[in-house]
């Protein structure tokens, strides 16, 4: 049984892309998490063909165990800069939870704070 994630690296219609800058970026990502996601995959994709302008896509998705699948996804000049666009997307979206718990650690509920007046 392998205890590490996979992640998957897909291209179409694209050929430069970053891979090693992917791989560390997201094994980053990977041990950032609280639980151990199972799968992680990054999806490049060429929108408008051989036209230039604004069109390689890049979209990652992060499925982690009993919780919904976590997905960010934005367009770039080049592949790179997409990557980085939706890393940054999907590691602001990562740590949300944490936030959230963090910040509901913080400060009393309010029945425990009543509470706490009344006796």
């Amino acid at each position: 049984m392998s205890t590490q994630t996979s992640i998957r690296i897909e291209a179409k219609g694209t050929r430069l892309i970053p891979r090693v800058h992917v791989m560390s970026r997201m094994s980053q990502l990977m041990r950032r998490l609280s639980t151990r996601p199972l799968a992680a995959r990054v999806r490049f994709s060429d929108v408008n063909g051989p036209k230039r302008g604004i069109d390689i896509r890049c979209g990652i998705v992060v499925t982690v165990p009993g919780q919904p699948s976590i997905e960010a996804e934005h367009t770039g000049h080049t592949a790179r800069l997409a990557f980085d666009r939706s890393y940054e997307r999907i590691h602001r979206r990562a740590d949300q939870p944490r936030e959230r718990w963090r910040k509901s650690q913080r400060h009393p509920k309010k029945y425990y704070a009543a509470k706490r007046l009344w006796t």
